[in-house]
């Protein structure tokens, strides 16, 4: 278990320094959290202010990574936001990446969109799509828990999770004349 939780770190390439080293990385993180919760007495949280007191305190470190490996996360960034507009006017992703493996060993394969063979975008996708179901799923649990337990005893009301509907909005216009364009004259009215 140590091996194994020493190559995560050094896979994220983060340091986090708490009493415990048997902690996961993710348990250490959560665990800075919670303390600064505790030590505040706040029932919210803004990530800056954790952030700097974690790094004032000495709870969090991190590793000098090296200018590869740097410019390796900028290009992945970059490539992630940057859009294209297509002969139809939309605005698809111009890079699709592809995860191949598992585990730290991960390969990820870059290709352009308008060069990705089929069998590239169509497991891209399926990735992303896998991704997007994992947050809808995490949603779900996110309100029925949160329902179930919290101390208001408030009950939130479901969402619906069919974004059918609001593909099919996102189709239309959002632009629209200030008059009725079934009436020359502007009034609003039916011209009679």
């Amino acid at each position: 278990m140590v091996g194994a939780e020493s190559r995560q770190a050094t896979y994220c390439e983060v340091l986090v320094v708490t009493k415990s080293k048997k902690k996961s990385l993710s348990a250490q993180l959560q665990a800075i959290v919670d303390d600064y919760m505790r030590e505040f007495k706040v029932d919210e949280v803004d990530l800056d202010s954790v952030a700097d007191w974690a790094v004032e305190t000495g709870r969090y470190q991190r590793k000098t990574i090296t200018i590869a490996k740097q410019c390796k996360r900028e290009l992945a960034r970059v490539m992630r936001s940057e859009h294209l507009v297509d002969p139809q006017g939309r605005e698809p992703r111009k890079w699709h990446s592809v995860r191949v493996g598992t585990g730290p060993e991960q390969l990820i394969l870059w290709a352009k969109f308008t060069k990705a063979k089929p069998p590239h975008m169509r497991i891209s996708l399926q990735q992303r799509r896998m991704g997007i179901l994992g947050r809808v799923r995490q949603h779900k649990t996110d309100l029925d828990s949160y329902n179930d337990n919290n101390s208001f005893k408030a009950t939130l009301p479901l969402f619906d999770y069919d974004f059918n509907k609001d593909l099919e909005e996102g189709q239309y216009p959002t632009d629209y004349p200030d008059s009725d364009p079934n009436n020359g004259n502007g009034d609003g009215k039916d011209g009679k």
